[in-house]
């Protein structure tokens, strides 16, 4: 994907995130807490504003990368302690195949406690 400027960068990341995230309550047929979306939607945007243009453009092509960024704003916008009971039990009853690769980072916050 070509990026004119930093802020394309920032504003696309920031809607992915957003759409990844409803996406994944969605398929875990819970309410998504916004306050916390919000939340971690900033600790993204300060983790990326702290990296030069070239890794952000890198984050942005790499989906790797991306979804490393992506679960530390999880964990850092408090989402790993909403629905913490119900995604917990999901998350212990998933197999590897279940969901997508992605959805699976999201899950480990919930595996790991």
């Amino acid at each position: 994907m070509l990026f004119q400027s930093s802020s394309d960068i920032l504003a696309h990341l920031a809607q992915d995130f957003r759409t990844q995230l409803n996406q994944f309550y969605s398929w875990m047929n819970l309410a998504p807490p916004y306050n916390s979306i919000e939340l971690a939607v900033k600790a993204l945007m300060t983790e990326l504003n702290s990296k030069s243009v070239d890794e952000q453009k890198m984050i942005a092509s790499i989906p790797e990368k991306r979804w490393v960024l992506y679960h530390q704003a999880f964990l850092a916008g408090g989402l790993d302690r909403k629905h913490r009971g119900i995604l917990t039990i999901k998350a212990k009853a998933c197999t590897p195949s279940t969901g997508t690769p992605d959805y699976r980072t999201f899950l480990k916050a919930f595996r790991e406690r």
